[in-house]
């Protein structure tokens, strides 16, 4: 997330950050999100971007592998489901609904992971955009509060480079109807165009990853990106805004700002009110089909994976209006 603010990075001090935590009176649902933003509009921009450092500070702390491997049990399992394991994203938000809950819960967690298993849980996403609601605002915490960032407190992964490798698709998504702005100096004078776009918060980070591994290894596996092409990368734009654009608009020989030389661009563009409130699995579906598509218009007739890419567009097309 990009901060357009500049506001000093000065973290809430713990008690004034429980404070208002306290506000949420143990929950994290509609009204007492609410009333927390209420509080943090009240306390003005440059206390919400404390309490938004602060609020980073404390998932990263609870970022540890032992609570990720903990059982878990939340507030709309039947009674006779097995606890199931977490994913990076339910993780993050179990992490923001421990932190709503309070200090001594906080410190319960911390101190004996087991605890989990004696709670059900809700899901804590909202209150990680609570500040952001107050501000008006995208917010760049110093510290970053994803799964894994704490790497202290998590076995040290070996890298195989086989397997992490730079990516010969790359897909990134934004919420275009979202725009942040970013200023070029401290005195705010100077906006960066074009625009930047946030992230579409909303959409599971768990779904772009497993999409992007899936066509890439498609293509990686039947030969890769040929020499025709005259390209180091196929980066695939998929926007979410008001519109959809299922037909894609190919930028052949671009230059990528990484320093990877010349990539195929690739934009198309969802409807955001339709995707939004699909189930998991239809937006996986759709994602699919429609990065597959991107693919389709790119790579050559004869190239070894338009078959399988074929089937993994053909997979989602029904959630998709026809091209046209």
């Amino acid at each position: 997330m990009i901060d357009g603010m500049r506001l000093p990075r000065r973290a809430t001090p713990e008690d004034d950050f429980w404070q208002l935590i306290a506000v949420l009176e143990g929950s994290t649902d509609d009204e007492a999100v609410g009333r927390l933003t209420q509080a943090l509009r009240a306390a003005g921009q440059r206390k919400s971007v404390a309490f938004a450092e602060r609020l980073a500070a404390t998932l990263y702390e609870l970022d540890r592998e032992v609570l990720f491997r903990q059982p878990v049990r939340w507030s709309d399992d039947p009674d006779d489901a097995e606890p199931i394991p977490l994913s990076g994203d339910t993780f993050l938000y179990l992490r923001a609904e421990i932190v709503a809950k309070g200090r001594a819960v906080v410190e319960q967690v911390l101190d004996d992971p087991a605890v989990l298993l004696e709670h059900r849980w809700d899901d804590g996403e909202a209150l990680l955009y609570a500040a952001e609601q107050a501000t008006g605002r995208e917010i760049e915490t110093k510290r970053s509060y994803e799964t894994g960032s704490n790497e202290q407190h998590w076995a040290p992964v070996e890298r195989d480079s086989s397997t992490h490798r730079t990516p010969i698709v790359a897909v990134l998504l934004s919420d275009l109807l979202n725009p942040v702005e970013v200023y070029a100096d401290e005195s705010m004078t100077t906006l960066i165009e074009p625009p930047f776009y946030a992230w579409p918060v909303w959409f599971p980070m768990d779904i772009l990853g497993a999409v992007s591994n899936q066509v890439d290894s498609l293509v990686r596996e039947a030969g890769g990106i040929p020499a025709s092409l005259e390209a180091a990368q196929i980066q695939i734009f998929a926007g979410f805004g008001h519109s959809w654009q299922v037909v894609p608009a190919v930028e052949w020989k671009a230059m990528d700002d990484t320093g990877l030389g010349k990539v195929v661009k690739v934009h198309v563009e969802l409807r955001q009110a339709e995707v939004r409130g699909w189930k998991v699995a239809h937006q996986q579906a759709a994602l699919l089909s429609l990065i597959a598509t991107c693919c389709l218009a790119v790579l050559p007739e004869d190239h070894g994976s338009r078959s399988a890419l074929h089937h993994a567009a053909a997979e989602g097309s029904y959630l998709l209006p026809p091209p046209g």
